[in-house]
């Protein structure tokens, strides 16, 4: 996986369109005709347009990956959600890719995510339609992170102005104790989380005015494998090095799921907070996806 520096760098000079499809001219915003000769404008009110736009842009039962391409680059495209039945964790879906025998791990991650979807055609066809519809394009769906990276690449590509639409959220991801082993180093785009990337893209997600639910999905474990089924064996200061991130986000609906219970003390060392927890453990084959 290529560092989020190369993502920022070349996104420079994309339009929008680019950052989530790479493909597509930029589209200047010069102020737009009003296209009375198309029965789009000339018969249909604007409120009826911004329904056909959520049809035709939005996915109220299948979300958006976000996906780090896999070739160094940097750069970030979409996939629309195909593995919904997926028991496991989000960012097993393999929407994000499959996983092939290879070295280090024993597994290396395999895809190149699908963006000639003409999602953003409509975007496109003319400034009047770009300009009432793209709000519509990153409220009415729901975008899907496997950890930080793919927040910080999507944040760092397109303008803060879109990025504030946003308004719905889900990260999965994995974290490893004892926490100094994982607070700093290079990621090799499979959990298990480095903390100090986690904290870069919770600063991203405070960026969200706009955030109406956010989900996080997170698994604990301790980094040696005997003792990754012990509870007990999580430190309080580890959950709290995860959880205190979190804690500035704010959205009406703030859901964690995590695989252990947070213990009374953890808690009290954060304070009030304004997401709900549920304990949760959903199957992983870690012969499969294995962690660091």
């Amino acid at each position: 996986m290529g560092s989020t520096n190369k993502g920022e760098e070349a996104a420079t000079d994309q339009s929008p369109e680019a950052d989530l499809a790479r493909s597509g001219p930029r589209v200047r915003m010069h102020p737009a005709n009003s296209q009375l000769q198309s029965p789009l404008f000339r018969k249909l009110s604007a409120e009826l347009r911004l329904l056909i736009y959520e049809v035709v842009l939005g996915d109220p039962t299948r979300p958006m990956h976000i996906v780090l391409y896999d070739d160094g680059s940097g750069r970030v495209g979409r996939q629309r959600c195909e593995d919904m039945e997926c028991p496991y964790p989000m960012w097993r879906h393999k929407c994000f890719g499959i996983y092939k025998p290879g070295d280090g791990l024993g597994v290396r991650h395999s895809f190149t995510p699908s963006t000639r979807d003409g999602l953003l055609a409509l975007l496109l066809t003319c400034r009047q339609i770009y300009s009432e519809a793209l709000e519509v394009l990153y409220a009415a769906n729901e975008f899907h992170f496997k950890g930080p990276r793919g927040i910080i690449a999507l944040y760092s590509c397109i303008p803060r102005s879109h990025w504030s639409l946003i308004h719905h959220v889900h990260i999965s991801t994995v974290f490893l104790s004892p926490t100094e082993r994982w607070e700093n180093g290079v990621h090799s785009g499979h959990p298990s989380e480095v903390y100090s990337v986690w904290d870069r893209g919770c600063r991203s997600i405070r960026c969200l005015p706009a955030l109406r639910s956010i989900c996080l999905d997170i698994i604990v474990w301790h980094s040696l494998k005997e003792s990754r089924d012990d509870p007990s064996m999580i430190s309080d200061q580890t959950l709290i090095r995860i959880l205190e991130p979190i804690k500035a986000i704010e959205a009406p609906i703030f859901e964690v799921e995590i695989n252990i219970p947070i213990p009374h003390s953890v808690l009290r060392s954060l304070g009030p907070v304004n997401f709900t927890v549920a304990v949760r453990r959903r199957p992983y084959n870690s012969t499969v996806f294995g962690v660091r």
